[in-house]
């Protein structure tokens, strides 16, 4: 066991420094539980993760955004208390650099979205587990390392 020790030290380090790749993970951006308006699109770019919020639907802009990026699973459901925040107007698209602290993050995607006739909505990036309190969801994302 010991002649494979300097090994596995090898393999943290490399796997410490080097800097996170993915993909692009992409899940669509919900509005009032019925309306599929757009992405939610999440890549690591070396230390950072991305977080991109895109409306594709015409009629609709995004406007207040609350992020949930973390190493476990979001507690509340209550976007107000995400630790990240923005303010995109009325735009087509807004964008989260983060850092990235793990190969695993959890991420909960909420914005307040706006239709030209005026009516808002709350909106969610899809996710495969559901918060409390709510019909918001999270998910998590697996960052690969570069070969």
């Amino acid at each position: 066991m010991r002649k494979y020790l300097p090994f596995v030290f090898l393999a943290v380090a490399v796997m410490v420094l080097l800097p996170y790749t993915a993909s692009a993970a992409e899940t669509s951006l919900v509005a009032g539980r019925h309306f599929e308006i757009g992405t939610v699109g999440v890549v690591a770019d070396g230390a950072e993760l991305v977080v991109t919020y895109t409306i594709t639907e015409p009629g609709w802009c995004i406007g207040l955004t609350h992020l949930y990026v973390g190493d476990t699973a979001p507690v509340k459901g209550a976007p107000g208390q995400f630790p990240y925040h923005g303010d995109a107007g009325c735009a087509q698209s807004f964008e989260f650099r983060v850092p990235l602290t793990t190969g695993a993050p959890f991420v909960a995607a909420h914005a307040e979205v706006d239709r030209t006739d005026g009516k808002g909505e709350t909106a969610w990036g899809t996710g495969t587990d559901r918060l409390r309190g709510g019909w918001g969801t999270y998910f998590r994302v697996i960052i690969s390392v570069p070969e």
